[in-house]
């Protein structure tokens, strides 16, 4: 299926398929630097003045493919996964989807390690299960190094619960836990956000552990460059929800789906429908869960519908002007028929409609928006990631190749895709492969990652993870360089201190690395052993510029 593929990915594997099919994997790091090479070009090209852009060798092959905000040190990064994985030493199995994407994934760790100040995180299946609460210990430990060294972390979310502060510490109540027993400062705490409804409800820790308003004349404000949702108009909104209301209600009958509709005031979805659903619709199916295929098809309906209802200029959005074909196009080139795509352009997020919105009849896809799969349900929000990450890039004044998002979202039915338009991104499957992911990371910075971690109480058992992202995902969650055995002594991250409650251990990646390229600060003073990954790679000390995959998931 098209919508469940990654055509970046697609082309990574099928080049390295040649070497494996003619028995020459020692062409595989040849392959990778080569399309590094590539990924250079189409860098150096995005940066060619004017509006036509000049058309890259990799986007010929790629044509979905969107912007680079880094450089990828591909062949760096497959040494080091295949050192460890010994891909190149199999005969019968050639490098799979997954292992292309965990190469990428590491390429990206390596390009942003020396300049990363903001990271964002998508919530279910990345920092928790589908529809479960924070509990992994470990991870939030990692988190807490982060914000201890001064990163700024932002959890961005569909769950749309308004400005309730406590429906959102519900979900993330073991890391808020966390914060408070390791005594974590109130200005380190401060660095933790959540962004609900994709980008329209801005929430803050303080330093009791609670989540409180970020006032929208804080982060909203016309000292703010970024994106405002705030003045979006309501009838705007709710004519977008309506277009949208109109898809699922029909989807629903095709499908015999039993299934509940819940409109909010800035999104609408669909959830199974229970009894009450049994009983009213006796020939379907959906009660107590949706099948993923038909989630999947009634998001494809829905982003139809929603396009259809822009480039049409139907009764629904009369009187507006619709998006021009050129700023849609722009705005779409990552990936043409996923939810990041329904983003009527990035400016378009910039430029809301006027408060006379009612009398003006402006076009709803004038706003940017989202059309996903959750996992369990089907949402359509006003507003996406894009739009988040531009709004917290703005308020806390980080650059786009100094930001981060991890996401598991990054197919044509997902939601994280859309943060691919403004930052860097990492592709995971699970909360396991976040743990992976920051652990290597930490040990990049020149931190330590952890190894023992204390228990957090028993928590209510989260609902089944619905139908993998990816076919054979549960499979594919491979670890990435593992921690040291309990017992590792205690490091010290840079500020000097240790956190109390779990204990550091940078993770083991079989490449000698270079001593020479050290992170300011570092604690590692003396030669690391050819075991230990904490320097970066000299070439990539330079500018510290790190490497962006659009239409492949990094």
């Amino acid at each position: 299926r098209a919508d469940r593929r990654d055509q970046l990915i697609e082309l990574i594997k099928g080049e390295l398929f040649h070497g494996f099919a003619l028995g020459m994997p020692e062409t595989y790091p040849s392959i990778m630097g080569r399309l590094e090479g590539l990924v250079a070009e189409h860098r150096g090209l995005q940066e060619t003045p004017g509006d036509v852009k000049p058309t890259s060798r990799l986007k010929q092959l790629v044509p979905t493919l969107s912007r680079f905000h880094t450089n990828l040190p591909l062949e760096e990064a497959w040494s080091r996964y295949d050192s460890k994985y010994c891909v190149s030493q199999r005969s019968h199995i050639p490098p799979s989807f997954h292992e292309v994407r965990h190469t990428l994934n590491l390429a990206q760790v390596m390009a942003i390690a020396e300049n990363l100040e903001m990271i964002c995180f998508d919530g279910d299946n990345t920092l928790y299960s589908d529809g479960g609460n924070f509990s992994h210990v470990p991870l939030a430990a990692t988190i807490c190094l982060l914000m201890e060294n001064g990163v700024k972390v932002v959890l961005i979310t569909a769950a749309g619960y308004g400005w309730d502060g406590a429906a959102y510490e519900t979900r993330v109540r073991g890391l808020l836990d966390l914060f408070l027993s390791n005594g974590l400062s109130e200005e380190v705490m401060a660095r933790f956000f959540v962004l609900g409804g994709e980008c329209n409800y801005l929430l803050r820790c303080d330093a009791s552990g609670r989540l409180v308003r970020v006032p929208d004349e804080e982060w909203q404000g016309p000292q703010c460059a970024g994106p405002k949702p705030r003045e979006w108009s309501e009838h705007a909104c709710s004519t977008l929800l309506d277009v949208a209301e109109k898809s699922f209600r029909a989807s629903m009958e095709d499908l015999k789906l039993r299934a509940r509709l819940i409109r909010k005031p800035r999104g609408i979805g669909i959830i199974p429908g229970g009894e009450a659903a049994l009983v009213a619709k006796p020939v379907g199916h959906g009660s107590d869960k949706l099948k993923a295929e038909a989630l999947d098809e009634v998001v494809l309906r829905v982003q139809h519908a929603l396009r259809n209802a822009c480039s049409s200029n139907s009764t629904s959005c009369k009187g507006a002007p619709s998006a021009t074909s050129d700023t849609a196009v722009a705005s779409t080139a990552a990936a043409t028929s996923t939810a990041a795509s329904t983003t009527a352009a990035a400016s378009a997020a910039k430029k809301p409609p006027s408060a006379s919105a009612e009398e003006a009849g402006p076009s709803c896809l004038e706003l940017p928006w989202c059309a996903f799969n959750g996992g369990r349900d089907a949402w359509v929000d006003v507003g996406n990631k894009s739009v988040g990450v531009q709004a917290m890039q703005a308020f806390l004044g980080v650059s786009c190749s100094a930001s981060l998002h991890v996401g598991d979202q990054f197919l044509h039915t997902g939601n994280d895709v859309a943060a691919r338009e403004c930052c860097p991104c990492i592709w995971i499957v699970s909360p396991k492969e976040t743990l992976k992911v920051l652990e290597i990371l930490l040990g990049l910075m020149g931190l330590n990652s952890l190894s023992d971690c204390p228990a957090l109480p028993p928590q209510p058992a989260a609902a089944t993870t619905a139908a993998a992202a990816v076919p054979g995902q549960a499979a594919a969650e491979e670890e990435l360089p593992s921690p040291p055995p309990p017992g590792t002594p205690t490091r010290r991250n840079i500020s000097g201190r240790a956190i109390k409650g779990y204990t550091y251990a940078l993770p083991e990646l079989a490449v000698p690395i270079s001593t020479s390229s050290s992170r300011p600060g570092s604690p590692l003073k003396s030669p690391p052993s050819p075991m230990q990954v904490g320097k970066l790679p000299p070439y990539l000390s330079i500018g510290g510029a790190a490497p962006e995959i659009h239409d492949s998931g990094v």
